[in-house]
């Protein structure tokens, strides 16, 4: 069965775990049903203060609509037109706000904007990234295992050159001495990470790290 990390809990569960949603690419949503729950739970004096007010500003207009069951009853035409004359007369304002935003939206200035916020945050980003990952790493690891398993050779093939490709632009982006300050800090991790002193090869050469 198709499984998937969730963005609360960080855990693999099965596909099922997740309620569905058409708007996502999988068709599922990004939180299990568990979180969703607690979601829901740890919210919910705020959405229901949120109806209230809406309701109180909207109220009056939303009396106006006939009860679907009484109108139903007489003439299905009937409460179709008058559904579409509370919309119409109502809320088309709504509409015509979205619809205008919608007109006024600059991908362009978007991306200067969500540029412009990583550059002066950057430092604070990656920390963040950083936290995160060390503290999911091996659920991280798990999830992409298994995505990696599902990939068809073609697939796998594509994966490994774009890797590829993106690490000779990485180098390409260095000097040597960036290049080979990265090397030992790498190293360095990996030494840590075993726990122990580690010979690696480098330029033909085998040097004892200090």
């Amino acid at each position: 069965m198709k499984q998937k990390i969730c963005n609360s809990c960080s855990e693999i569960k099965d596909i099922i775990e997740f309620h569905r949603n058409k708007h996502s690419s999988d068709g599922r949503t990004g939180n299990c049903k568990v979180c969703m729950k607690a979601l829901y739970q740890e919210n919910k004096e705020r959405d229901l203060a949120n109806s209230r007010k809406y309701y109180k500003e909207h109220g009056k207009a939303l009396r106006k609509l006939p009860k679907k069951e009484k109108q139903f009853s007489v003439d299905e035409g009937a409460y179709q037109k008058e559904h579409e004359k509370f919309f119409n007369e109502e809320f088309i304002f709504v509409i015509r706000e979205r619809a205008k935003e919608k007109r006024e939206y600059d991908p362009i200035a978007t991306r200067r904007i969500r540029k412009k916020y990583y550059d002066s945050h950057r430092v604070e980003i990656t920390a963040r990234n950083h936290r995160f990952y060390l503290k999911n790493r091996d659920k991280i690891c798990e999830a992409a295992r298994i995505k990696r398993d599902g990939l068809s050779t073609e697939e796998l093939a594509v994966v490994n050159k774009e890797h590829n490709e993106y690490q000779r632009k990485k180098r390409r982006d260095m000097s040597d001495e960036q290049w080979e300050v990265k090397s030992i800090e790498r190293r360095e991790k990996y030494r840590l990470r075993k726990g122990g002193e580690v010979r690696p090869h480098r330029r033909g050469t085998r040097k004892k790290l200090k």
